[in-house]
């Protein structure tokens, strides 16, 4: 699991590459891509919500730790779209875990 301290690590990583990139990301956020390449940005508060620590997780277990890299989901673009509007809606925690289950069938 992820600890606190690694999390800002990795989200000031994100934003670092954000920035270097060709689009600017607002302070505060951080990126990650999806396993089809989509680019997405979220708040940093998000990364407190039981589904991204997951999928962190998850991603931590399939990719490693990302060094000089963009922080890659094992997910596609509409599985992260699901995820953010569960955190949009602000909805259950079971409902997180319902979609996180849902991932963990497809692969």
């Amino acid at each position: 699991m992820f600890s606190t301290k690694n999390i800002i690590k990795i989200s000031r990583k994100s934003q670092e590459m954000a920035t270097n990139s060709t689009t600017k990301v607002e302070k505060g956020h951080f990126v990650v891509y999806t396993l089809d390449g989509q680019r997405f940005v979220f708040p940093l508060k998000h990364l407190k919500t039981y589904i991204f620590r997951e999928l962190l997780s998850i991603s931590e277990e399939e990719f490693g730790l990302p060094r000089n890299g963009p922080i890659t989901f094992p997910c596609d673009a509409s599985f992260m779209k699901d995820a953010a509007n569960l955190i949009y809606e602000r909805a259950s925690l079971a409902k997180e875990r319902a979609l996180l289950q849902s991932l963990v069938i497809k692969t």
